[in-house]
């Protein structure tokens, strides 16, 4: 999966972006494989057999079940272990990047919860890891998608926050199942497994959606799209519905599962008897709250920015829509996410009086279910249809006019807003942690009261690459080099050198 992924990533190896990226996917596969690999041995030593099941991770303390957590992490996408996933999506077909998004990462998701949710595993510095880690993910990705100007560095970015997410339910599961409270486990590890379905349905559209935009427009970029709706109106309703859906807006899917996840660390909050858990269920809603705005404040900006407004060059004056096939794939997962949205919380509907007896909680579902899902469509079909057919009543009475603009003639592109004036106030606000800067230069004689030329640069610097991989990459490097030297070409040295590893391992089988 790993390799051929990387094969994928690399399709085009002439442009060295994409040879960059697929040496960072390829590094990360690599370790996650190792951390993995070298779980299971102990894992299988301490057990004597390679049956999972006869793998017990408490009984030899929770290092090798870390271990295992960090490999399948990295696989995942998982802050700080993310670094690849910014780099590999944008550079792959966008094929491959919904494949990639909706379906590789969740290869990780299913192997933590058969190893430590379906398993013997009742680590609590797993479950409060997961949760840390999943939380922390999602922040951080929603702020670096925010930000972002390349349509699908923006969803990679979004990738991050939503495998967070995922993560940190099965996070809660664990914590619950460990606790005895096998109710809240099972409905976290619903909202787990009812995610991760909902957003392969959702970024597969909105990476195909992205690919339709980038074979039509020639480009990705914010700055150089707007106006897309004009000349691909089929594209800009699928990516639409992917954006709501994303978002957690009802009557779509992406609503029922997030809305299970609020649900179990609000169960966690006010049915926990642990002054602990009750605090973390209340941060952690709060903090999700945070992050469900900043995700909706996201794919406005990539709605509105690429598909609203004025076209902002000739490439997107010239984009016209994509071709059937195109149409048809995103035609298809959009088609589930409303399927997926309807039917899954009218079955919920459906159960609620079973539930609400198998918890036996005063903690009350939200009155949203109390109507059937089918009629809130209904309605919402029909409220559609109406507002569609009274604007064009409306329109053929309306008589145009020059707007108001102080006598220069009609607005052009440069009025509108831009990718980096949406996202502005929310870097200020985090600018300690994204290490967002601005640098104006105005240019002209009198530049106070009549600049010639206004030019801002926006930088971000990316902490963990800074201060983490790259001085990792560089002591890795400094080591490789001092190796080398090892490297004489006389085959009695390197006979030499078998001598010395066998007995040393001969020793330490020995003492072991």
């Amino acid at each position: 999966m790993s390799l051929s992924s990387v094969a994928l990533v690399a399709a085009e190896p002439i442009r060295q972006r994409a040879q960059k990226a697929a040496l960072i996917y390829l590094g990360a596969t690599r370790v996650s494989t190792a951390l993995i690999t070298g779980a299971f041995v102990y894992l299988a030593a301490s057990a004597q057999s390679w049956n999972f099941a006869q793998w017990n991770m408490e009984a030899h303390s929770s290092v090798p079940a870390i271990v295992l957590f960090f490999g399948l992490c990295i696989k995942a996408g998982v802050w700080p272990f993310h670094i690849w996933l910014p780099y590999a999506h944008p550079e792959a077909p966008a094929p491959v990047s919904s494949l990639m998004s909706g379906v590789m990462v969740k290869v990780a998701i299913y192997g933590m919860i058969r190893f430590f949710i379906l398993g013997n595993s009742h680590s609590e510095v797993i479950a409060y890891l997961a949760i840390f880690l999943g939380i922390i993910s999602g922040v951080w990705g929603v702020l670096f998608a925010l930000m972002q100007h390349d349509l699908k560095k923006l969803l990679a970015y979004s990738t991050v926050e939503n495998v967070g997410l995922i993560v940190a339910a099965i996070g809660l599961s664990l914590h619950a199942k460990t606790i005895g409270v096998f109710w809240l486990a099972e409905i976290a590890l619903a909202a787990a497994i009812l995610h991760s379905l909902n957003h392969a349905c959702f970024k597969g559209l909105l990476f195909l959606g992205a690919g339709a935009v980038d074979s039509s427009a020639h480009t990705r970029d914010l700055g150089y799209l707007g106006g897309l709706a004009k000349n691909m109106p089929w594209t800009m309703a699928f990516f639409l519905i992917g954006s709501a859906a994303i978002s957690a807006l009802p009557p779509l899917n992406g609503f029922a599962s997030k809305w299970l996840v609020y649900q179990s660390f609000l169960n966690l909050s006010f049915r926990s008897e642990n002054l602990l858990d009750h605090a973390i269920g209340l941060s952690i809603v709060g903090v999700l709250s945070l992050i469900g705005a900043l995700s909706l404040a996201c794919f406005t900006k990539a709605v509105g920015i690429s598909f609203l407004g004025r076209p902002r060059s000739e490439q997107a004056v010239r984009a016209h829509e994509c071709s059937f096939g195109m149409k048809l794939g995103q035609g298809f997962l959009c088609g589930l996410c409303v399927v997926l949205g309807v039917v899954v919380p009218y079955a919920m509907h459906l159960m609620r009086p079973i539930l609400q007896e198998a918890m036996a909680t005063s903690f009350q579902p939200a009155h949203f279910f109390t109507i059937p899902q089918p009629v809130l469509c209904l309605i919402g079909f029909l409220t559609a249809v109406s507002i569609f057919f009274l604007s064009k009543s409306v329109r053929s009475h309306l008589r145009s006019y020059v707007t108001w603009d102080c006598g220069y003639g009609d607005l052009p592109s440069r009025a509108e807003e831009t990718g980096t004036s949406f996202s502005q106030p929310i870097g200020r606000i985090f600018g300690a942690l994204l290490q967002y800067k601005t640098t104006t230069e105005i240019r002209g004689r009198d530049r106070r009261h009549f600049p010639e030329g206004i030019q801002v640069d926006v930088e971000m610097f990316p902490l963990l690459e800074i201060f983490f991989y790259n001085p990792t990459i560089k002591a890795m490097q400094s080591v490789s080099t001092a190796l080398v030297k090892m490297q004489t070409a006389s085959i009695h040295v390197h006979l030499l050198y078998v001598f010395i590893s066998v007995l040393i391992l001969v020793v330490v089988g020995i003492y072991l």
